[in-house]
């Protein structure tokens, strides 16, 4: 089994310590670095290979220009900007490409982190769209 190599990239120790703990029990997800700078990021983000990287979303909501700079070193690494809270993620797929999920549970970003790398959510199948393959039917309108 190929493991998804996730790269923290938190500026904040117990942000650290609380995703290393919910993502070391996947065991089809490898924690390959954690880094406090963006320019240790975007160095780690290309000798660990990563696949998916987390860094902080800004209180005002708009990331740093550390995605387009990773998205145009590292172009198939998606990134995954959390707020403090926890509870709303900027998924960048491509640098023409983000989603914002809001309510978001611990248990659904390990989800939303397999997603991203299925064939499903890397846009190789697109007869699933996002929304039928991650929120719940009960939240579906129509």
């Amino acid at each position: 089994m190929m493991k998804i190599r996730v790269l923290l990239g938190f500026t904040n120790a117990r942000r650290v310590t609380a995703f290393k703990k919910l993502l070391i029990r996947e065991p089809d997800i490898e924690i390959v670095g954690e880094t406090i700078n963006n320019i240790d990021l975007l160095l780690e983000a290309g000798s660990t290979h990563a696949n998916v990287v987390t860094i902080d979303l800004p209180m005002h909501g708009k990331e740093s220009g550390i995605c387009s700079h990773l998205l145009a070193e590292y172009p198939d690494v998606k990134i995954f900007a959390v707020s403090e809270e926890g509870n709303k993620i900027v998924m960048h797929e491509t640098a023409m490409m983000r989603r914002e999920i809001y309510d978001i549970l611990p248990g659904n970003l390990v989800d939303l982190i397999r997603w991203s790398m299925s064939s499903v959510g890397t846009g190789r199948d697109s007869t699933s769209k996002f929304s039928e393959v991650f929120i719940p039917k009960n939240e579906h309108k129509g």
